[in-house]
């Protein structure tokens, strides 16, 4: 099916005939989401804008669509390496259609008319899509192909990376409004939900680095749109920081995964995960400080003391 098909299906509204079975939730509703994602390729914001179509990125469409997303994503868990390197780009235009759907909304926003997005309708895809990435591509990331296998990841940076931004905005800016309707404490809760995300992608072994022939400078230098914004954890962890009544934003054995996950990883890997990562590192070294007072180092900092040193 080539571009223009696409076109003329999306400009003719015969597209929305085939978005029935999401209001009744029947045995279709897999193939409406497969549709949809197909022609979001055409209509994405950074690849084609042309025309716009707010009908195809309408909420009441695109949120129904959102909702049934995570189906696409459950893989058997017999799955074999060519036939991830076959999902992978399923992940990359679930993800991608999340972000061209928010970045289309936020760019026509005004003052006037504010864009309101529920960040927890989110979450469910993109637990779905770290919790497959996570499982398969520390079985078959070496055998597939690096491009296919880091554009899932590119896609979940920039959606991460737009939802901080969000999220962010609106804790700065409704303070008032907040101490007096309870949204503070919803604020926080999607500032907690991202702030995890983010720590959770420094686990993924998918390369952020690599080497650029024509690069002046010698060894590996950062795939920029592979790696986050060592600012997003901080600003979302500093809006965090007086509210421990529930414990910690992101809990201490999250962050050993992640330093376990880094002993095997390459130094210039590791540089970046720390950047990341280091606004955290003080509280949670907090944790252990008897134990360190006595000049021992407690198991659960082992791997920590690795990548340290």
């Amino acid at each position: 099916q080539s571009s223009r098909d696409r076109r003329d299906i999306i400009a003719s509204g015969v597209w929305l005939m085939c978005m029935e079975p999401l209001k009744s939730g029947g045995p279709d509703v897999l193939s409406a989401v497969y549709i949809y994602l197909h022609l979001s390729d055409h209509v994405s914001f950074y690849d084609d804008f042309i025309g716009m179509h707010p009908d195809f990125w309408h909420p009441s469409i695109f949120c129904q669509v959102l909702k049934h997303m995570p189906k696409v994503l459950q893989l058997p868990d017999t799955l074999q390496a060519d036939e991830w390197e076959l999902r992978c780009p399923d992940i990359e235009a679930a993800v991608k259609s999340l972000f061209c759907f928010l970045l289309f909304w936020t760019a026509k926003e005004t003052n006037e008319n504010k864009f309101t997005f529920d960040v927890p309708e989110a979450l469910p895809l993109l637990n779905a899509a770290l919790d497959a990435i996570e499982k398969y591509d520390a079985r078959f990331g070496a055998e597939i192909g690096a491009k296919c296998r880091g554009d899932p990841l590119e896609e979940l940076i920039r959606i991460l990376g737009l939802l901080t931004q969000f999220v962010v905005e609106k804790m700065d800016s409704q303070e008032a409004q907040e101490s007096q309707d309870g949204t503070e404490t919803h604020l926080q809760q999607h500032a907690v939900a991202v702030l995890n995300l983010l720590v959770r992608l420094l686990k993924l072994k998918i390369p952020t680095c690599g080497a650029k022939p024509e690069a002046i400078t010698d060894g590996p230098i950062p795939v920029d749109e592979r790696q986050q914004d060592s600012e997003w954890i901080q600003n979302l962890f500093e809006r965090l920081a007086d509210d421990d009544h529930d414990g910690p934003p992101v809990k201490a054995s999250t962050l050993m995964d992640v330093f376990r996950a880094m002993v095997d990883m390459p130094l210039e890997e590791q540089r970046y995960r720390l950047e990341c990562l280091s606004p955290m590192i003080p509280r949670f070294m907090a944790g252990f400080v008897d134990q360190l007072r006595q000049k021992t180092v407690p198991p659960e900092l082992a791997d920590f003391k690795v990548v340290m040193n």
